[in-house]
């Protein structure tokens, strides 16, 4: 599906009706719409996430503070007893040609003694067309199914995102939020509903044995039933962890952002570097731990020779020994005489066909040569037992080396720790560096602080709950799979049962599969994501040769390697992380089976001229055959990118707010 139109009335600075056709061509698959700040560039975005979704996505932060959601002149001139109307219509197009609309009112009132009220819910309606023939009339599905066919709500936000909080992406709170959506995108939700299904049908056909088998079956049923009981709670328990964890990850969000936007200097400036350093501190304690995981597979890998060393020692003394009386090493291959027998000619041109003094010499060889095939044998045994006999010196300078890099490593977290200990008391102390400021906002600051120490806490704690759930989870379910393998067995054993117990192993067969097909399917978008950030990153990226790869871990949370083999993302400048972003964000488009339209806020606002030039250049063959909307600064859209561009891009327009009418119009953007 692409837009076709959308047209806008009394919304924020949109006064009367505004239209904006857009270009669906495959070719031509770039919209651009170009406005300075504040003319309403995030606002459309609104209008489009209001009247999908009923919320204004961007702003969802200010919804207490702002003013109603219809244009503020058109309030302001309203009479009493009149009511306004704020719409936002959407029309959209299939591939098929068939059209889609979406259309959400607002009503505002003001009543005989000039109270404003604006209506508690708006009015949402979705017409369709069941052929391109035929007319257009008021869908008979739910309405939130058909946008949720279109795009899910929750994984919006891949879709429809703002350039300067793309890298929000990266942040660890949100790396669940991001599997969670990369989850949701893929559909493996079905999968999901079929295992649960699954486990239910498994023990519903399974409690049909109940006191009617033998009572070594009723003992184990009785036990997998159990266990059931305690592994649901367990994911009722880690479900409501994650719930009160997303709580804390948002007020976490919350909290950067009101620092990051006060109107003081310092703590703008502290908060950016704490950001930066939180990122790199998880780096170093991933690359930490994988460090420790390496020196245990070492240990594990060569614990065999080194716990062997005096056997290995003593058998090559005596391998040793044999070659000193010089029967190591072999003096002849039993295959070779073989074959001097069946040709029935020496090497020396004898003729030994026939029985002879010549041919019972080398008769008597062949015996020689079987007792050389086991010396040979001794030959290449000692040529392993030397090399193993090496690894225990080899693993002494590997198990060096890690040990320094591991060293090395927690002095670096020791380091990033401790200045993220001096940023936390500055924000304490404020009131010492910061002269000027007023005292309660030094005081509110403080208390954001204080906020974000005990929300950081709360977080540890959650994530430690859940890893322990799921670690329970996991016991659960083997337990539980040991047990119905037993039952199965128990069950062979009465005839009366064959039927049932087939059954229980069909579905059990099929239980197992359906995991299995899950996780691969996981791994798979998961190294499929990794693979395609990795490729566009280093395409776009103007530093060449300085990265060497893109890694996403299980959790999702990525990682950028340098040409040393060094984690860097808590480096990367602003717009290298947006970069980056542009490069998750595309890949996750490839993976996600969505044909829904991309729009990008402010998508170049932190890169400079020339980089901005190469991603422009980049961005229409990395995002090809989707309809993207660029919602771009004249910074962002200057001529060198416009001329990157322009070959595909289908429709440009300009923002221009009009302060006297109080109203932003959609022109034809005109060149200067």
């Amino acid at each position: 599906m692409k837009f076709l139109r959308l047209e806008l009335e009394n919304f924020r600075q949109y006064r009367d009706k505004v239209t904006i056709n857009f270009s669906f061509d495959d070719e031509k698959n770039m919209n651009v719409i170009q406005g300075v700040n504040g003319a309403g560039k995030t606002n459309l975005m609104n209008a489009l996430t209001w009247c999908l979704y009923g919320t204004e996505e961007n702003l969802s932060k200010y919804a207490g503070k702002r003013l109603p959601i219809v244009n503020d002149a058109v309030l302001r001139e309203m009479s009493t007893n009149s009511t306004i109307e704020t719409r936002v219509q959407l029309v959209m197009i299939s591939s098929a040609g068939e059209y889609t609309i979406f259309e959400r009112k607002l009503l505002t009132k003001k009543d005989p003694y000039g109270n404003i009220k604006t209506a508690d819910t708006s009015d949402f309606q979705a017409y369709q067309q069941e052929g391109t023939d035929m007319p257009m009339k008021k869908s008979t599905l739910d309405k939130n199914f058909l946008v949720n066919r279109i795009l899910p709500k929750g994984v919006k936000g891949f879709f429809f995102f703002d350039g300067e909080r793309l890298d929000e992406f990266f942040k660890e709170e949100n790396s669940a939020k991001v599997k969670e959506a990369i989850l949701d995108v893929s559909q493996l939700s079905l999968l999901d509903r079929a295992i649960t299904h699954l486990e239910k049908t498994i023990s519903s056909i399974r409690g049909t044995l109940r006191h009617h088998g033998t009572p070594q079956v009723d003992v184990i049923e009785k036990e997998i039933t159990e266990r059931e009981k305690r592994r649901d709670k367990l994911r009722e328990e880690k479900k409501e962890y994650e719930k009160e964890l997303k709580g804390v990850n948002n007020d976490l969000d919350e909290n950067h952002k009101e620092l990051i936007n006060c109107n003081v200097p310092l703590v703008q400036e502290l908060q950016r570097r704490r950001t930066i350093l939180e990122k790199q501190l998880e780096g170093q304690e991933k690359s930490h731990k994988e460090l420790k995981q390496e020196i245990i597979d070492k240990v594990l890998e060569s614990g065999p020779s080194i716990y062997s060393i005096g056997a290995i020692t003593y058998a090559l003394n005596e391998i040793r020994g044999i070659a000193r009386k010089g029967d190591l090493p072999p003096k002849m291959k039993d295959t070779f005489v073989k074959e001097l027998l069946e040709k029935g000619e020496c090497i020396c041109g004898c003729d030994i066909s026939q029985e002879s003094l010549a041919r019972q010499k080398v008769t008597d060889f062949l015996k020689e040569a079987k007792i050389s095939e086991i010396s040979e044998e001794l030959t290449n045994l000692k040529f392993e037992l030397t090399t193993l006999l090496k690894q225990p010196s080899v693993f002494l300078v590997n198990q060096n080396k890690l040990r320094s890099s591991m060293s090395k490593k927690q002095q670096e977290i020791f380091d990033t720790k401790n200045e993220l200990k001096g940023i936390s008391v500055k924000f304490t102390d404020l009131g010492i560096d910061v002269k000027d400021a007023d005292d309660k906002v030094i005081a509110w600051i403080s208390q954001l602080e204080i906020k974000k120490k005990q929300l950081d806490q709360s977080r540890t704690l959650l994530i430690g709950d859940i890893k322990l759930r799921e670690q329970k989870i996991s016991e659960e379910l083997r337990a539980i799979e040991y047990l119905n393998k037993n039952l199965t067995k128990e069950l062979d054993k009465i005839a009366n049962f064959q039927q049932l117990n087939n059954k229980i192993k069909v579905a059990n067969e099929t239980y197992q599969l359906f995991i299995r097909v899950k996780q691969r399917l996981i791994d798979d978008i998961r190294k499929t994501i990794e693979q395609k950030t990795q490729e566009y990153f280093l395409s776009l990226i103007w530093k060449k040769g300085e990265f060497s790869k893109i890694s996403i871990d299980e959790g999702y949370n990525v990682s950028v390697i340098n040409r040393f083999g060094d984690e860097c993302l808590g480096s990367l400048s602003a717009g290298e992380r947006q970069v980056l972003a542009l490069s998750f964000l595309a890949a996750l488009r490839e993976v996600s089976g969505f044909d829904a339209p991309i729009i990008i806020d402010t998508p170049l606002g932190r890169i400079s001229k020339e980089p901005k030039e190469n991603i422009a250049s980049l961005l229409p063959k990395f995002l090809k055959g989707s309809q993207v909307t660029m919602l771009a600064t004249d910074e962002e859209y200057n001529k060198g990118v416009r001329e990157k561009l322009l070959p595909f891009v289908g429709k440009e327009y300009e923002l221009k707010f009009d302060e006297q009418l109080s109203k932003t119009l959609v022109v034809p953007y005109v060149t200067v």
